[in-house]
């Protein structure tokens, strides 16, 4: 006679998940889990924002020093030739 496999069946009041989600400290845990899940990306989120607005604002800054940077620039070679002019104008005057 063959031998048959028999399972043993252990009796519960419920499946193990709602077993567990039925304890106190899951009860009381779990609000809590969730403000702090909340917290945390509530502050991800505006920590995010002012990263960006710090790129914005620092982006803005280099556009204006690349233009003081061109200015500054022509400035330059206008005043290179002007004293070029007084040292050719110097050098007419001294050599008469």
């Amino acid at each position: 006679m063959p031998l048959k496999k028999t399972r043993v069946i252990i009796p519960q009041n419920g499946s193990s998940a709602e077993s567990v989600f039925e304890h106190n400290l899951v009860k009381m845990g779990m609000p809590v889990l969730g403000i702090i899940l909340l917290s945390i990306v509530s502050w991800l989120f505006t920590t995010v924002l002012d990263q960006d607005e710090t790129i914005q604002q620092h982006t803005i800054h280099l556009e204006h020093l690349h233009k003081s940077e061109e200015y500054i620039k022509y400035e330059l070679k206008e005043l290179d030739k002007t004293v070029t002019n007084i040292r050719i104008h110097v050098g007419k005057i001294s050599a008469h």
